[in-house]
């Protein structure tokens, strides 16, 4: 006759056909259910083990998968091929921008320039001897144009008394045609 176990061998004996039962219960391992729609799959071990119908539906569930996944990656094929046929046509457009910017850049600059040019023009000149208002007005940092004598007459009426006469080592106001700040 065999060897009798004690009663601790048995209860540890019996709990462990109870989980061996429990986990594979009557018929042997039960199928565990995987959604492939949110990413589960079976792994090979489980595959194999699988009934007929079960292995059927779940690849059926694969070909959906697929042609779903298939689906979503050419119409984003797609959507990418039309971005990218939009920038390369505001491409265009944005180099023809890009020129005007520069364009007007330099046209600011050019601006700026002769602002700065203006503000350093003198805003007062002392006559020497022979020069008339006319010469005067024609000076490039004056007016550079004689005809606009009549402005600095205008402007200093209570220094000059002849436009074609003026006294020597006497300062007189040139006035700009320009608004301040």
């Amino acid at each position: 006759m065999g060897k009798r176990l004690g009663r601790g061998w048995m209860a540890v004996l019996a709990a462990g056909v109870c989980v061996g039962a429990l986990a594979f219960g009557c018929g042997g391992p039960a199928e565990r259910k995987v959604d492939v729609a949110a990413g589960e799959y079976y792994s090979e071990e489980e595959l194999t083990l699988l009934s007929d119908r079960t292995k059927s539906r779940y690849c059926e569930d694969l070909g959906v998968a697929r042609t779903s996944t298939q689906e979503a990656f050419d119409a984003k094929t797609r959507e990418l091929a039309e971005t990218n046929e939009q920038i390369k046509a505001v491409s265009g457009k944005r180099t023809d921008l890009d020129r005007e910017r520069v364009r007007l850049e330099m046209e600011i600059q050019n601006l700026k320039d002769q602002i700065e040019t203006v503000k350093a023009l003198p805003d007062s000149v002392r006559i020497r001897i022979g020069e008339s208002l006319g010469t005067i007005a024609a000076l490039v940092n004056v007016y550079n144009d004689s005809t606009k004598w009549w402005k600095l007459l205008e402007a200093n009426k209570n220094i000059v008394l002849d436009p074609l006469y003026c006294l020597a080592d006497t300062t007189i106001f040139i006035p700009r045609d320009w608004p301040t700040e």
